[in-house]
């Protein structure tokens, strides 16, 4: 049986045509974009009826097959607020949420030297660790080392070895 909004847009191809439908979809991706940069995503329910309060509502596959042709995926920030972001393979300020997982869950101890941060890791882990600690591109680092099961960030000061040891104790990227 299909849901109340989606009888919604099927009368509006009927009575409107496929150019109403069309230039609906183009109005529901500009807002989804316009979500994207303004707005944190908690997600594909509350963005829905985000986009219902509009006049622009959608049902779940619209949503996905919208949040696909824009490319957006959920990522987490550096302070931890879910938003929604372009795919990359490079992920910059954009930590997609399985690296997070995957950087908290191989983390073990973190330790300060001066203005530097040690980390031990799971067996094996310190490479990912530090390629995920790359991609985060942390201003503040000046060098990234690492062995098998540890990871050495070097940073600019003292002050910012701290930051950087907060960090990835709370596991923010």
């Amino acid at each position: 049986m299909p849901s109340e909004q989606g009888a919604k847009q099927v009368a509006i191809i009927n009575s409107q045509g496929i150019d109403t439908f069309k230039e609906l979809r183009r109005k529901r991706l500009k807002a989804i974009l316009e979500f994207a940069r303004k707005e944190v995503y908690t997600g594909q329910v509350a963005l829905t009826e985000w986009l219902a309060e509009r006049g622009l509502g959608c049902n779940q596959g619209q949503l996905s097959k919208d949040l696909d042709t824009l490319g957006l995926t959920p990522y987490i920030d550096r302070y931890g607020e879910k938003h929604l972001g372009r795919r990359s393979k490079i992920l910059h300020d954009q930590v997609e949420e399985r690296y997070v997982k995957i950087f908290q869950e191989a983390v073990r101890e973190v330790y300060l030297h001066g203005d530097s941060v040690m980390i031990d890791t799971v067996p094996g882990g310190g490479q990912i660790v530090a390629t995920i600690v790359e991609s985060a591109c942390w201003r503040e680092v000046v060098a990234i080392y690492y062995g098998m099961s540890s990871v050495t960030i070097t940073c600019f000061s003292d002050v910012m070895a701290e930051d950087i040891m907060d960090r990835v104790k709370e596991g923010i990227l």
